[in-house]
């Protein structure tokens, strides 16, 4: 979980295969959810990798929704 720009975003990740993981968020603003379950439609090698994924797609949402 991380703020930013006024949003709070909640990350998820899941394990898929080994070496296969998805990750998504919720992006929160003012206590309500604004975008659920959002995320890039890939897999990823890692937790990590996946997490980052979303992370960015997140930001990228809150710069051009928020």
């Amino acid at each position: 979980m991380f703020e930013y720009r006024g949003f709070v975003v909640h990350l998820f990740w899941q394990a898929l295969a080994p070496e296969r993981y998805r990750a998504w968020c919720d992006i929160w603003e003012a206590g309500a959810v604004v975008q659920e379950a959002g995320g890039p439609p890939a897999t990823f090698l890692s937790a990590a990798e996946a997490r980052l994924a979303a992370g960015a797609w997140a930001r990228h949402w809150v710069q051009n929704n928020g």
